[in-house]
């Protein structure tokens, strides 16, 4: 193979040296986040857990660290309130084909001079495992309902009633409450509100493991002894 250009996006890998060398012009790389913050495998949970209210995209020359090679344009991009990792991830995307073909020319004339990063503002991000969407009800809600958007679709929010999952698919943070973390509450039947380490997290839509997904109101109506279940913090409830 005698490329001129490898532009690699969401490849997962780190290219060997041989690689990089190969074709004349470089190899790109789009990146979903503002670098050098959330270098690594997981830029876009790393903004929606932080709760940014913008992030961007990245065009870099690849070198041999991890998303460590010089800038050659961004583009940045608000954070929609509804906007969960799997949203976010494809609108950043579409964004970072603009920016491509809207810089390949100059890219290839020689017209752009890549900008090093300043690795001490860098900031990393790890690859999420399965028990990262757990609920640990001694958090914040704040922090739980970004950690919804934040694994979206992929661990998800999840719980365990009864010894069965149960998937919490549409939440939102309330005020400060003195409900005690992981107690389930109701006020008239009709919604659910769980208690936390600071705050109340309201359960809008909900799945318990082989059902199909529920409104508050439709799950509160086949299952009425979930008011007043207690959650623990392993995720495990009575």
């Amino acid at each position: 193979f005698a490329p001129d250009l490898i532009v690699v996006a969401a490849y997962g890998r780190i290219l060997p040296t041989p690689v990089l060398n190969l074709p004349n012009l470089g190899c790109l790389n789009l990146h979903p986040s503002l670098l050098p913050a959330y270098r690594g495998p997981s830029p876009v949970v790393g903004a929606l857990l932080a709760g940014d209210d913008t992030t961007g995209v990245t065009l870099m020359l690849m070198d041999e660290g991890m998303d460590t090679g010089p800038i050659i344009a961004q583009r940045t991009r608000v954070v929609a309130p509804d906007d969960d990792a799997d949203s976010l991830t494809a609108a950043l995307f579409s964004d970072g084909s603009d920016l491509l073909l809207q810089n390949l020319g100059d890219w290839m004339t020689g017209a752009i001079i890549p900008q090093p990063q300043d690795d001490a503002r860098a900031t990393y991000t790890a690859k999420i495992e399965r028990a990262a969407g757990a609920v640990d009800w001694e958090l914040p809600a704040e922090l739980l309902a970004r950690r919804r958007r934040a694994y979206a679709p992929w661990p998800g929010l999840y719980t365990r009633w009864e010894d069965k999952e149960l998937k919490l698919l549409d939440v939102a943070a309330a005020a400060t409450s003195d409900i005690a973390p992981g107690l389930v509450v109701s006020a008239d039947g009709t919604e659910i509100s769980i208690g936390t380490g600071a705050g109340i997290l309201t359960v809008n839509k909900l799945q318990l493991e082989g059902r199909r997904p529920a409104t508050a109101g439709e799950f509160l109506r086949g299952y009425p002894q979930f008011v007043g279940a207690e959650l623990s913090r392993d995720g495990a409830g009575q």
